[in-house]
Formats: C-alpha cells, sequence, structure tokens
C-alpha cells in the first residue's frame, strides 16, 4: 500500500514539474553580463522573446536633500544599503532593496525610485500602460509612477526626479499608441527610525498569464513578437491544482518519514 502511494506521489510531483517546466519556458527574464556594477542597477536584461531593460535605482533623503544612487547617497550617514541576489531566467523576477538606519539619529522624508528602460523589440515601439494606481493600496506597492517616452524631450523620469524629488503620476500621451518606454516607480517612507530596515521589493514578470491583479506598469511591445513586461507589485494567479497536489504529497511524506524517525 505504501509503495503504491509513494508512486502515486511521485507521478504527481514529475507531472507538476513538466507543467512548470511548460508554463514557463516560453519566456525567461536573464541578466547575461551578471550582476557588473555591484549597486542595484542592473543593465542589459533581457525577457521574452526579443526584449531588453535597464533597471537604475535611487534614493532621495529629505534631510540631506537632492536625489543621488542609494551607495552615494549615504555616504557620510550612518545609513546601510543592501540589495538582494535576484534569481533569473524565469518569467517572474523580484528585486529586493533595504536601507538600514545605523544612526544615532532618525532621518525623515525618504524617497525610493526605480527606473526602468525597456525596449520589447529592437525595431518596434512600446505601448505602456498603468494598471492599478487607481485602487486601493497595494501592500507594498509604489505610491507613484511616471511613463515616458525616452525619446521625446521633455522630463524624463530621471529629469522629473533630479528637478523636484517626486514622479508626477503622468503617462506620456505617445506611450499610448507607440514610444520607447522609459518608466519609473517611487516609494515613500516618512521617516527611519534608528535600527528600522526600510524593505523595497518590484517584480518584473514577462508572461502577463502569470499574473492576477496588482499594482504595476505594463510595457507591450508593437512588434510581431508582441513581448511584454510588468514592472511593479503584480499579484501572481492562484497555484494550478496540480501543484497544490504536489505541495499536500510532499507534505505528506515529509510527515510519514519524521512518523518513521
Amino acid at each position: 500500500m505504501l509503495k503504491h502511494c509513494l508512486s502515486r506521489y511521485a507521478r504527481v510531483a514529475m507531472f507538476s514539474v513538466a507543467l512548470m517546466t511548460a508554463t514557463t519556458a516560453q519566456a525567461s527574464i536573464v541578466l547575461p553580463g551578471g550582476d557588473i556594477f555591484l549597486d542595484g542597477s542592473f543593465q542589459g536584461m533581457t525577457y521574452g522573446a526579443s526584449g531588453s531593460a535597464n533597471l537604475a535605482p535611487l534614493l532621495y533623503i529629505g534631510d540631506l536633500g537632492g536625489t543621488l544612487p542609494p551607495y552615494d547617497q549615504i555616504i557620510g550617514t550612518g545609513l546601510d544599503f543592501s540589495y538582494g541576489a535576484p534569481v533569473f531566467g524565469s518569467s517572474s523576477v523580484t528585486f529586493t532593496y533595504r536601507v538600514t538606519n545605523k544612526d544615532f539619529d532618525s532621518f525623515n522624508d525618504l524617497r525610493f525610485f526605480l527606473d526602468l528602460k525597456t525596449k520589447g523589440q529592437a525595431s518596434f515601439q512600446d505601448t505602456a500602460a498603468v494598471v492599478g494606481f487607481g485602487a486601493p493600496t497595494v501592500p507594498g506597492a509604489a505610491d507613484h509612477f511616471q511613463i515616458f517616452d525616452f525619446n521625446a524631450a521633455g522630463n524624463k523620469p530621471l529629469e522629473q526626479i533630479a528637478s523636484s524629488s517626486n514622479l508626477n503620476d503622468n503617462t506620456a500621451a505617445a506611450c499610448g499608441t507607440g514610444c520607447f518606454s522609459d518608466l519609473a516607480l517611487q516609494w515613500n517612507r516618512p521617516e527611519l527610525l534608528v535600527g528600522d530596515t526600510w524593505e523595497i521589493k518590484t517584480t518584473l514578470v514577462d508572461d502577463p498569464s502569470l499574473v492576477a491583479g496588482g499594482r504595476y506598469l505594463l510595457a507591450s511591445s508593437l512588434g510581431a513578437d508582441g513581448t511584454q513586461i510588468i514592472f511593479g507589485s503584480p499579484t501572481p494567479v492562484p497555484l494550478p491544482p496540480a501543484l497544490l497536489l504536489l505541495g499536500s504529497g510532499l507534505a505528506w511524506l515529509f510527515a510519514f518519514r519524521r512518523r518513521r524517525a
């Protein structure tokens, strides 16, 4: 009896792994050159069939004034900046940044920015759209956004940040019909107390079928590939029944092994 049960769960596990491979092999986000800058920016990412993107962080602190790359901003302060190593190679990659106050006093009015320049297909433009910012706040999601045509004149996100240390919650008109997408997100924190850590997370997804909702920006290529990239705090679709069965099967096996031990 036990042998048959184990065989059944083994078959379920194999099927579930095959299912996961089938659903994610169509697209993946990778960083061919690796993390060469070691500053929280990721340049030269590729996604989908032929997309490319560059991601860059910036940090504003009201007590200091001005906006700079995080490592430059914290020089001479008791703040610490760190970021996790993203796991590339799948259709969903999460980036985690942390600002920790190791000083003897608190810091006020912190704003963290991420700028994503993206192109779904080299010789074609993208359209760009805003999803979920009019809805109730998603925990951990960005407070503000901006979408601009990188090839157009005017306040691109980085210029907007440099001039006002805020994004303007605007979408460039050109990006509704076709542009070189320059997407930016902003997180706010009123105060960072001594010993506190501010954690900022954002996710890139290049397979929209994996997303059920959330708050994010979406760029879609006008090229034949139709490559898309989601940037922000998307809500994943629920796990398919096969994966839930796999999880329950593994839990059963673990419990059985503990009883045997």
